[in-house]
């Protein structure tokens, strides 16, 4: 994971979850410019910089919808295959 949550943000109290995966994110004002506008849609929020997290994140949830968006230039067909969506 990119950044550390605090307390409140671990906790989902909703069915829903939006995860987003970017390898590529480094700056913390634009992670929390991104995670601000973000939050206006939905309230639970996961970011991940690494696949592998990310994939055990999404394949350990079986009760949640989960949202995900993909904003790095890691191919596609790899998660989905990892995933297998």
């Amino acid at each position: 994971m990119l950044f550390e949550q605090t307390q409140s943000e671990q906790r989902n109290f909703e069915q829903n979850t939006l995860v987003w995966f970017n390898e590529n994110i480094q700056n913390e004002n634009e992670i929390n410019n991104i995670k601000a506008r973000l939050r206006s849609i939905i309230n639970y929020l996961r970011i991940f910089n690494d696949i592998d997290e990310c994939i055990d994140y999404i394949s350990s949830n079986d009760t949640e919808r989960i949202y995900l968006i993909i904003t790095s230039i890691f191919p596609w067909n790899v998660l989905f295959r990892k995933l297998q969506l």
